[in-house]
């Protein structure tokens, strides 16, 4: 993310496009929202890291956080959509979110694919009262199960007009 705050003007430029007329038009309908790491916190959310500590229970939370603020992230699509609907009229379908899930590395400090057994592995957080240890593939899976319920329930409880969640992409 550079910059780091998605507004409306900023997505205005996959929102729409202007052909050579100066005309408006609809442009992507569907949009990934990928995150990969967090350079202000130098964490990744991805096995696939350069040497970053692995992400945490708090970060995640900070991403939804992030997405989910009253102004930017999706408001901030939401809006842009709005304020150019009114000008060309309303898009034929709902822009579709796609929503990135980290990945519940196993270890804390994972580097570069190389499992190294003597790293932690209880570093993330609770779900429901219960540490997570993600040695263990159930924890992993309730990890992303956490996740996912939380995106839909924000979700659910906003009322954008113009986007709808379409699904998850693993990074792994």
């Amino acid at each position: 993310r550079n910059p780091q705050t998605w507004t409306k003007e900023r997505f205005e430029k996959t929102v729409i496009y202007t052909d050579r007329k100066g005309q408006k038009h609809w442009f992507f309908d569907s949009m990934l929202m990928l995150e990969i790491w967090d350079d202000n916190y130098k964490v990744t959310y991805s096995v696939a890291n350069d040497g970053k500590n692995s992400s945490r229970k708090s970060h995640w939370e900070g991403l939804l956080d992030y997405w989910f603020a009253p102004t930017t992230g999706f408001q901030a699509l939401d809006d842009c959509i709005a304020e150019n609907a009114a000008e060309i009229g309303t898009p034929r379908s709902p822009r579709y979110i796609v929503f990135s899930l980290p990945d519940p590395v196993y270890f804390e400090n994972y580097s570069n694919g190389v499992e190294v057994t003597d790293k932690n592995t209880v570093y993330w957080g609770s779900i429901e009262g219960e540490r997570m240890d993600f040695s263990k593939m159930d924890h992993r899976l309730k990890a992303y199960k956490w996740y996912i319920d939380q995106i839909r329930e924000r979700f659910a409880q906003k009322d954008y007009r113009y986007i709808q969640l379409l699904g998850f992409y693993i990074l792994s």
